[in-house]
C-alpha cells in the first residue's frame, strides 16, 4: 500500500483498496521496525506493548511511518471479532469504529 500522505483518510483509503468490502475492523496496530522484525521471527508471538502503535489520527499515522525506513517491509494488524471462532480466547465486539466499512 502506497500513501501520497501520512493522514488517517489516505491510510484508510488505502486499506479499503487492499481489503475487500464488508471485512471490518475495529483498531489499527501499526508496529515499530522491532515489531516488524519480532512478527516475521515468530507470527505467532504476541507483541509486546512497547513495539505497537494504536492509529487513531494522522499524527500517530505519521508516527508509525517514520519508525520504520523506507526500504523495510511495515506491518499494520487489524484487531477484529471473530465471529465464527468459538475459542473462548475470542474477544467480544468492540464499539470502537474507525471507518464506516460497507
Amino acid at each position: 500500500m502506497e500513501l501520497t500522505e501520512t493522514t488517517i483518510p489516505n491510510l484508510l483509503a488505502g486499506i479499503d483498496k487492499t481489503i475487500a468490502p464488508g471485512v471490518g475492523f475495529c483498531m489499527l496496530i501499526g508496529t515499530t521496525r522491532q515489531g516488524t522484525r519480532l512478527l516475521q521471527e515468530d507470527p505467532e508471538e504476541p507483541l509486546p506493548l512497547a513495539e505497537m502503535i494504536r492509529i487513531t489520527n494522522s499524527r500517530l499515522v505519521r508516527i508509525w511511518w517514520s519508525l520504520n525506513p523506507p526500504s523495510e517491509p511495515m506491518d499494520l494488524l487489524f484487531c477484529c471479532h471473530r465471529r465464527n471462532d468459538t475459542e473462548d480466547s475470542t474477544p467480544p465486539p468492540s464499539e470502537i469504529r474507525f471507518a464506516p466499512r460497507v
